[in-house]
């Protein structure tokens, strides 16, 4: 590679990361420039696919085993659906071999992917939060309480203090997903000893 091309490769890079200037953005405007426009879709898309599940479920209650497992499904599928089928690409790992699902036996399968998805720190805050949400038909979903389970989801498996708004650490409560996914002190076995961090 010559010296020129490395340093306009550079150039192309950085001006690809920097963005448009200030100054550029009018132009961009008139051609249609509208990144706002994809990320609020992409915020309606997640409110829209809670609040047309709690529609659902008004409609056709089930009991709280399944609804667990029914909203770990969802969360691996409209959550996580691509960055697992990335991941097993980059791996060369075929998903069903790789958590040893058996389509000839669904009832060891279903039990099989419950299991895979728990392991999964973040996922599995997730779904404790979302579930105990789903139980309370009366409370609606908004974007705020969107972002507030993406934000403890991530948090709580890592952090050693989290400190929700009071519907979240409610939800977090009720659903023992805090103290469940806490991680153990160090120099101390897991549940014994004293640990200072909350997670509430």
């Amino acid at each position: 590679m010559t010296d020129a091309f490395r340093r306009a490769t550079q150039y192309a890079e950085y001006q690809l990361l920097a963005g448009p200037q200030d100054d550029d953005l009018p132009q961009l405007r008139q051609l249609g420039y509208r990144p706002e426009k994809k990320v609020e879709e992409a915020r309606q898309s997640r409110l829209g696919w809670e609040t047309f599940y709690a529609d659902l479920l008004a409609d056709d209650p089930i009991s709280a085993t399944e609804l667990r497992v029914r909203v770990q499904a969802r969360e691996l599928i409209h959550e996580h659906h691509r960055l697992l089928n990335d991941l097993c690409a980059e791996y060369r790992l075929d998903l069903e071999r790789a958590t040893g699902v058996d389509p000839t036996r669904p009832r060891a399968s279903r039990s099989r992917m419950i299991a895979f998805a728990d392991r999964i720190p973040s996922v599995r805050v997730a779904v404790d939060v979302k579930e105990h949400r789903f139980r309370n038909p009366s409370k609606k979903w908004d974007l705020n309480t969107v972002h507030d389970i993406d934000a403890v989801s991530l948090a709580v498996p890592y952090c050693h203090a989290v400190v929700p708004d009071r519907e979240i650490a409610d939800l977090l409560s009720r659903s023992k997903a805090g103290p469940r996914n806490l991680l153990p002190t160090v120099g101390t076995k897991e549940g014994q000893g004293s640990d200072d961090r909350a997670a509430v």
